[in-house]
């Protein structure tokens, strides 16, 4: 239904759809590339949002997934806000390409979840918004899964604060 459905936004020219928010639900890979593909093409969406209703949890999208979206958001113009879950490494360098390269995102959150997410995954998201030097990101929110230590948290603080420095 979900290929469906961003299929049928796709194809149409005059929508007006600003926002999609997806909760509750587990998002085979063809959906997230239905979703990444719908990113691609339509100039309307401005929001995409994937969580559960408690906010505590993220929607199941598997790391094939994630990276589809990513790289849509990449070159997409329209897209303001983002709510993306990162579950490992592979992920956090697609995650970290697109936001040395988006120019239009404002507001992102970053759920990490899963243990194979690692500081050097994090530390590469920082260094690319650090990199970027004509972002618009305005807020950036994390929500963590207990995946890093407390040190390893620390090392990524300083991270993003170093990135506030430069940017």
């Amino acid at each position: 239904a979900l290929v469906s459905i961003a299929n049928a936004i796709r194809m149409n020219e005059h929508t007006a759809i600003r926002s999609i928010y997806l909760r509750n639900i587990e998002i085979p890979d063809e959906g997230a590339v239905a979703i990444a593909n719908l990113l691609k093409h339509n100039r309307t969406i401005e929001r995409l949002e994937m969580f559960s209703d408690d906010r505590q949890l993220i929607i199941s999208l598997s790391t094939e997934g994630t990276r589809a979206i990513a790289e849509a958001v990449r070159d997409n113009n329209t897209l303001l806000d983002l709510t993306l879950k990162i579950s490992c490494d592979d992920v956090s360098y697609a995650v970290a390409d697109m936001l040395r390269h988006n120019t239009t995102l404002t507001h992102w959150t970053l759920i990490t979840w899963g243990d194979t997410y690692t500081l050097r995954g994090a530390i590469a998201i920082a260094q690319a918004l650090k990199d970027n030097k004509e972002t618009a990101l305005l807020s950036l929110k994390f929500a963590q899964n207990l995946v890093l230590s407390q040190e390893q948290n620390l090392d990524v603080a300083r991270a993003f604060i170093d990135t506030l420095d430069c940017n």
